[in-house]
């Protein structure tokens, strides 16, 4: 086969590689959106069969599932909106819980709205809500730390998540940014290798455990052999002119290319991130 028609065939599959991944990630995204959704469902139906027994009979079960799709749309929009669905982040137990927050008070606060207009005498029915709410939570909370969790931990030990990062800079900063790495426990990312800036002394066979490949222009022949996700570049922020050239050289691979960000040198107003294990970077 000649070699141009390798190299397309090779950049076909890495696009096509490529372009499972994202739908596996977004398929994972909307089924956590669906998890959401059922447990509120779950909580609304609680909340239906609980008001008996709290002294409020008034409660139809139309009311109940007309206040939980209303808490329901704006929770999940509210979420949506601040990108908080994203494969990166469900298994951040700290940042789900600010983000269910987020978009539960609001939409609490717009059920106990609607209660208010349409229950009969429903302020001396407020202890209800709260019960109603604490129920939503439990539910959300249940759905986002065990079942979303456990889902995650499977789907990363199959391995279908992770994405192959190849490093391509200066051996200071490659070994800067590969000790944060260590020290984050995100398991979506494996670094397969490292290929030195031109100009670059000739380095160690590897750093902090990752082969050294070669210079860039070895990256250009390792992608049409494998499998490469995202391409790191790992060069300071003074340095601004080589990162510039450095995404041109390598911006028409098919694969995501970003900068992880030091934040004492740049500061930027109006920019796209990503975030590649746990390191803030701009794509």
């Amino acid at each position: 086969m000649p070699a141009g028609d390798r190299r397309a065939l090779a950049t076909a599959r890495k696009g096509w590689n490529a372009q499972m991944i994202r739908w596996t990630h977004g398929l994972i995204n909307r089924l956590v959106i669906v998890c959401d959704v059922m447990m509120l469902a779950a909580s609304g139906v609680a909340g239906w069969v609980v008001a008996p027994y709290m002294n409020l009979p008034s409660l139809t079960l139309l009311q109940a599932v007309l206040f939980s799709i209303l808490g329901i749309v704006i929770f999940v929009k509210l979420l949506a909106a601040g990108g908080a669905y994203r494969v990166e982040q469900y298994q951040m137990a700290g940042r789900q819980l600010r983000q269910i927050l987020i978009g539960g008070v609001p939409a609490a606060v717009a059920v106990t709205i609607a209660f208010s207009a349409f229950v009969p005498d429903a302020a001396a029915h407020m202890d209800f809500l709260v019960v109603w709410a604490v129920i939503a939570l439990a539910a959300v909370l249940v759905g986002r730390l065990v079942l979303v969790r456990q889902g995650m931990e499977r789907a990363v030990q199959q391995a279908v998540l992770r994405r192959n990062v190849a490093m391509i800079g200066t051996i200071p900063k490659v070994t800067e940014i590969l000790e944060q790495l260590d020290r984050s426990d995100d398991r979506l990312y494996d670094v397969v290798g490292i290929f030195l800036d031109d100009g670059e002394p000739p380095g160690p066979a590897e750093i902090g455990g990752v082969r050294v490949r070669g210079s860039v222009d070895t990256l250009f022949q390792a992608v049409q052999d494998e499998r490469i996700d995202v391409i790191l570049v790992a060069l300071p922020w003074e340095s601004t002119a080589r990162i510039n050239r450095m995404i041109e050289r390598v911006h028409h691979i098919a694969a995501d290319v970003v900068v992880p960000l030091d934040r004492n040198s740049f500061n930027p107003r109006f920019a796209q991130f990503a975030t590649v294990g746990g390191l803030p970077s701009l794509r």
